[in-house]
């Protein structure tokens, strides 16, 4: 199963508005609001992917699901050109 956002962008919507709405997206496959959700998707393999900016909001994702009593287990994180500690 695949899941796609949109994350709100920047300068219109200045950070932390990206982080929270990822947060959101991963809240709402957690809330298993949809029945057929549970019928496809396997909650303890789930791996986040994403490029650029992507990459470092899966990065912090993934750490804020450790930290948090997160049903959904995060399994890997595929990232492509991160941005980490910019200039």
């Amino acid at each position: 199963m695949n899941m796609i956002y949109s994350k709100r962008l920047a300068p219109e919507h200045p950070l932390p508005t990206a982080y929270k709405d990822s947060w959101n997206a991963l809240q709402g496959v957690q809330a298993r609001s949809e029945p057929w959700i549970n019928d496809y998707a396997d909650f303890n393999r789930f791996f986040l992917v994403g490029d650029s900016a992507g990459a470092n909001i899966s990065h912090h994702l993934a750490f804020r699901t450790k930290q948090s009593d997160h049903t959904v287990k995060i399994k890997g994180i595929a990232m492509m050109h991160p941005y980490f500690w910019g200039t």
